[in-house]
């Protein structure tokens, strides 16, 4: 067997895992628009238990709204842009700590200080931004392109091939989180 010619060999250039202008158009054009996997079912097992995450620098609160639904949102108030959640936890309501305005698991404002005073204000105009969520076999997955077809549909056979390979995936309980940092685009 010959040994392939170093000049036939093709690679990707240095630039395309440490240019900032390649990174931004990535997540531009790729994570934004495509399904991304945000957590394991089991930090979504009762309502009001939600998830942070980030996906091509968005910042989202994918939680469990009741037995049969996930939500995502972006983690961003529709008055005043604070941040509304942190980490993992459980709420079934959250308020933005800038003026206090609350939402539910979904995403709809339920109460927001003084909104009464204003004439022809309409809590249900200022509802939580969403995106799209799938929980396929235990993994729930988003895609900020609420246009894009369902996850299913851009990868047939993928529950097949999950339940092939992980059976009991959707049992599992967390046990440890280890993460890497490192000075590349992804």
């Amino acid at each position: 067997m010959s040994k392939p010619q170093a000049s036939l060999t093709r690679a990707l250039s240095a630039a395309a895992y440490i240019d900032a202008e390649v990174y931004r158009h990535e997540q531009d054009r790729i994570f934004a628009r495509s399904w991304q996997f945000a957590c394991h079912v089991e930090k979504l097992r009762s309502s009001g238990d939600f998830v942070v995450c980030e996906v091509a620098g968005e910042s989202l609160i994918v939680i469990r709204e009741n037995d049969e639904t996930v939500n995502a949102f972006y983690n961003v108030c529709t008055h005043r842009a604070a941040s509304l959640l942190d980490g993992e936890g459980c709420k079934k309501r959250f308020s933005c700590p800038y003026h206090g305005w609350t939402f539910n698991t979904r995403g709809e404002l339920v109460a927001a200080p003084n909104a009464d005073e204003v004439p022809g204000f309409d809590v249900s105009n200022f509802g939580l931004k969403s995106c799209r969520a799938e929980v396929v076999h235990g993994l729930v997955f988003v895609n900020l392109d609420n246009g894009a077809a369902p996850l299913q549909t851009q990868f047939p056979g993928l529950i097949n091939d999950l339940k092939a390979y992980a059976p009991d995936l959707p049992a599992l309980t967390f046990v440890h989180h280890t993460e890497a940092h490192m000075q590349a685009n992804w």
